[in-house]
């Protein structure tokens, strides 16, 4: 193999290995898509919480507000 074409092949792999990282990226985030986690920082707080988790809470303020009122 000439001197040229194992400069080539070697640009190739690195190319290829590139490449490679790349497409492994490019899955993890796909991957993380197919399962999307909506998260919400409720003021003054330092966690976060699932939007399902914010729901509930605010679902049960809401009925103890109601139950405040209808008193």
């Amino acid at each position: 193999m000439t001197q040229d074409n194992q400069l080539t092949m070697q640009q190739f792999n690195e190319q290829l290995q590139e490449l490679l990282k790349k497409l492994t990226t490019v899955e993890k985030r796909v991957s993380n898509l197919e399962n999307p986690q909506l998260m919400y920082k409720p003021p003054q707080s330092q966690n976060y919480q699932t939007l399902s988790e914010t729901l509930d809470d605010l679902h049960t303020e809401v009925r103890i507000l109601k139950g405040l009122r209808d008193e």
